[in-house]
């Protein structure tokens, strides 16, 4: 059920309580079964998924959990996809720029956010800030590529991604350094829906803002990507923030929110 006014407060608070049960489970059932060594190990194979290989190739679990992941949103059609590539077709360029500065850099400003990453080691160091720009900019790139939409490669690259904030949730929960009452849940339900939102809603308003021109079926076919990826999310506020950009801009503000930025105020 989508957030309302009425609902908004108590549902923030249990959504950073909340992770990714199933992929959490996985992760911690893998790494104590010794079915992969360690998080890090985890990790590179991780890196090695893609569509159409070989699953007897990795643990079962994770070969059945990577299928099962696998399938299609159940309200996805064709139509959505012409929509989404017509999009890229005229904005790759302009909204892959767009999401590695308003959308991710803009997320680290949260103190949750940004901690989270800090403590793993994700942007420690000379080389660590520009490491995870680039592992994470691979999902925004790469969601406007030719047939991303149609083979496969989107569906797994946002499972990627949903199972390395299960590492890093495993890492956080072994390491016994994280204060679960401050900061709730690491990687949160809270906190991954309102980046999403932001990612999607917000880039529609920075672009705007900025005088790009985008017309009103390529809006709605950004959407309707983010509509796709928050599927492969697979929690149950992965449909919070609407498909259609007429009601984009409410959602952005209150999802801006829930990822810890201050919201964005004024229209072009």
């Amino acid at each position: 059920m989508g957030l309302t006014t009425a609902t908004s407060a108590a549902d923030l608070e249990a959504a950073n309580k909340v992770g990714d049960p199933k992929a959490d489970q996985l992760v911690s059932d893998l790494i104590d079964s010794k079915e992969i060594d360690g998080v890090n190990a985890l990790f590179r194979t991780i890196g090695t998924l893609k569509p159409g290989q070989d699953l007897s190739e990795l643990p079962p679990r994770l070969a059945t959990f990577f299928k099962e992941a696998a399938a299609a949103p159940p309200d996805w059609s064709e139509a959505d996809v012409k929509a989404a590539e017509g999009f890229f077709a005229h904005h790759h360029g302009e909204v892959s720029m767009l999401q590695g500065t308003v959308g991710l850099i803009g997320t680290y400003l949260s103190p949750t956010g940004a901690f989270t990453l800090r403590s793993t080691g994700r942007l420690g160091g000379v080389d660590g800030p520009g490491r995870r720009l680039s592992q994470s900019s691979r999902l925004f790139l790469d969601m406007g590529n030719k047939n991303a939409l149609r083979d496969g490669t989107l569906a797994a690259n946002v499972t990627k991604v949903r199972l390395v904030h299960a590492s890093v949730r495993q890492l956080h929960k072994k390491s016994g350094e994280w204060d679960y009452a401050k900061w709730g849940e690491p990687v949160s339900q809270k906190y991954t829906t309102g980046a999403t939102c932001v990612f999607s809603t917000q880039i529609i308003q920075a672009m705007d803002r900025l005088g790009i021109d985008v017309a009103k079926d390529d809006a709605k076919g950004f959407m309707c990507a983010w509509h796709y990826v928050n599927h492969y999310w697979a929690h149950p506020r992965s449909g919070s923030c609407p498909r259609s950009p007429t009601r984009s801009r409410p959602c952005g503000t209150r999802c801006a929110t829930m990822s810890g930025r201050r919201p964005t105020t004024g229209s072009s």
